[in-house]
């Protein structure tokens, strides 16, 4: 069976693999007004880190989505029953929300690995007028030749690699305004305990995973000068 990223992700059940993880998850969900009446959506949950501490600390109206089946199962568990119905198994690129429900979309390191037009449409379909959408995303540093850019969206399975520059003209195309980008040092935030990448392994891992892991490892290292990740904050108006 061959594996993507993607499942290696699931099938070792890893939160907060994104940028930053938890820690800078709390730092900007400190920064919303969040109440009891707020309907708020995340986008690519994954196996539920960040919708789990929505939930056990913010009062809103909260729904979660994710492609992959196994990380969704595996967020269910950490819900309460009367909020499992709230986790769907559905795609960035078609969310199965009506029109102008959110006043928050929340997507974590997500996009980049979808058709990102799509998906950046569709966030600003299912957010209300005065709705905000929050995105923390990989951003291509310096020019890469053929060959580099070509290994990475094979091993990541994404369609392309955007510059900060190149992800604000996308979301302004979409019809996104006063979009701020914030580029935040990790050494200057302050992890709390439960702040950390977390495990919840499958049974029975197929070896072969742990070769995927390591690519993934030397990548990131290879890589480390000419990735990095930026935080949009878009109005939609």
């Amino acid at each position: 069976m061959t594996y993507s990223y993607t499942d290696l992700l699931a099938l070792f059940g890893i939160g907060g693999a994104h940028p930053g993880g938890l820690t800078l998850t709390r730092a900007l969900l400190d920064e919303l007004k969040l109440e009891s009446s707020t309907e708020f959506l995340e986008v690519g949950c994954g196996t539920g880190q960040t919708t789990a501490h929505i939930s056990n600390h913010y009062p809103c109206q909260l729904y979660a989505i994710d492609q992959h089946p196994v990380m969704v199962e595996k967020a269910k568990k950490r819900l309460a029953i009367d909020e499992q119905s709230r986790i769907v198994e559905a795609s960035a690129e078609n969310l199965p929300f009506v029109n102008q429900k959110f006043d928050y979309v929340l997507s974590e390191s997500v996009t980049a690995f979808t058709n990102i037009n799509v998906s950046l449409s569709e966030y600003f379909r299912v957010l209300k007028d005065s709705g905000q959408l929050l995105l923390i995303e990989m951003t291509k540093l310096e020019s890469m030749s053929t060959q580099e850019s070509k290994e990475l969206l094979n091993f990541y399975q994404f369609r392309e690699i955007l510059t900060e520059e190149e992800w604000k003209k996308r979301l302004i195309e979409v019809g996104f305004t006063d979009i701020q980008t914030f580029s935040i040092s990790l050494d200057e935030l302050l992890p709390e305990e439960d702040d950390f990448t977390e495990f919840d392994i499958s049974p029975d891992l197929d070896p072969n995973l742990f070769d995927i892991l390591d690519q993934h490892d030397q990548l990131t290292q290879h890589y480390q000068n000419k990735l990095g990740f930026r935080v949009f904050f878009c109005n939609k108006s």
